[in-house]
């Protein structure tokens, strides 16, 4: 219900706002996801991992492990956020050469914070296996953001889209806080900020690789956006680029919610020394991603001139730009499963490589297609970098089960 409402509410948004429009609100809100990843540090994955593990071996572990990713996201969130302001000046006028969205680059800092909090939530969420309760919350969240969003973007056009984008997101934020909580309470976990010190192993085990990773990911998704808009109507294209992103969480839909329940159980198998259920566990979820996002990227590819038509005029053109996007989406979704088992094996290090190679051929491509074929070309060059990176992972994935056969006979 809650994706369902955001495809649609894109579409209104998008006839509202126009091609170009919807290329600016891209751009802000690529240049903040450029600083989000970095400021997240990867500590919802930490946080869905870690406690996962110990809700139910160690109860007070698993509170200062709340406690500790908790204060770590408000700190850097807070700090990243300060960065943005203080920079949209710059960014506005010198890298997205439109000084005119400096207002809406402050304003839209605020998606740094309250993003980077809610990740860490809901990775909370996850590790204590709530996913009735997040269901719920995005439920909520999900009405609520399709009617302030529309809304704002009839009265206020782009500034009131970005007001609405950060009013839904502290929204989303306040539900999680106290869904946490509950849920804590239920579980008889008391949330502390004792023994900070010794939780500083996960900024190096998963904060530092996964701020890495936020590192490469977030600048080059930003670069990548820079170079399509630094060419003749650019702006128009990046907004042609920004309507078919929403097919791509549409493609990643229920295989986003399957990660949701996968990464805590092959968390719980590793805790165990279960590698059959793990196994098991993996291979099914690989199956059921192939068979889910195959059906919607047929049905999307061929109705995609038509789709893209409600976009409004000038949209129906880059009805090749939603093909290339959901089959990039359908890679990704296809290879998550084995990223999960990397992340609950505490190989966030290679994790990190494979983000190296992914961005190196995504940046790549850009400059190579972008120029001559506009949108098209950065979904070219995103295409190719996620088989990329999915060669990568698989290839991670097999070393890593060759070198425990090898262990498991000596």
């Amino acid at each position: 219900m809650s994706r369902s409402l955001g495809l649609l509410s894109s579409i209104f948004i998008a006839r509202i706002l126009g091609k170009v429009g919807m290329g600016k609100l891209g751009m802000i809100q690529s240049t903040v996801g450029m600083f989000s990843a970095l400021a997240g540090m990867g500590l919802g994955l930490a946080a869905t991992k870690h406690i996962a593990e110990y809700r139910s071996k160690n109860p007070v572990v698993a509170g200062e492990i709340i406690g500790f990713v908790s204060l770590v996201s408000w700190l850097s969130g807070a700090l990243m956020t300060l960065l943005v302001v203080l920079l949209a000046p710059w960014l506005a006028r010198v890298s997205l050469s439109a000084p005119e969205l400096t207002p809406q680059l402050e304003v839209g800092s605020l998606l740094l914070f309250f993003g980077v909090i809610n990740g860490v939530q809901t990775g909370v969420l996850s590790g204590f296996e709530a996913f009735k309760t997040i269901a719920k919350v995005n439920v909520i969240t999900g009405i609520l953001n399709f009617l302030i969003l529309v809304s704002a973007a009839y009265f206020a056009g782009l500034p009131g889209v970005i007001g609405g984008l950060v009013a839904g997101l502290a929204i989303n934020c306040g539900l999680n806080f106290l869904a946490v909580r509950q849920q804590a309470l239920a579980s008889g976990i008391r949330i502390s900020f004792r023994n900070l010190k010794q939780r500083w192993a996960l900024l190096w085990q998963f904060g530092l690789p996964g701020m890495l990773s936020g590192f490469i990911a977030g600048p080059v998704g930003w670069i990548t956006g820079a170079t399509l808009v630094r060419q003749p109507g650019g702006f128009a294209e990046m907004g042609i680029y920004n309507a078919t992103n929403s097919w791509f969480q549409a493609v990643a839909f229920l295989p986003d919610l399957l990660a949701q329940v996968l990464l805590p159980i092959l968390a719980s198998y590793n805790a165990d020394k279960d590698q059959h259920g793990a196994d098991r566990a993996l291979r099914l979820s690989t199956w059921a991603n192939v068979i889910i996002v195959i059906p919607v990227i047929l049905v999307g590819s061929v109705l995609s001139p038509w789709i893209m038509g409600w976009y409004g005029p000038g949209f129906a053109q880059g009805w090749p730009v939603m093909v290339l996007t959901m089959l990039s989406a359908g890679v990704l979704m296809v290879q998550g499963p084995l990223a999960n088992q990397m992340i609950a094996d505490s190989r966030m290090w290679a994790y990190f490589w494979a983000h190296v190679g992914w961005a190196l051929v995504f940046v790549a491509g850009t400059f190579w297609w972008v120029p001559s074929l506009g949108a098209a070309g950065l979904g070219t060059a995103r295409l190719i970098a996620f088989i990329t990176n999915g060669l990568f992972v698989l290839a991670v994935f097999w070393w890593g089960k060759d070198k425990s056969k090898t262990l498991a006979a000596h």
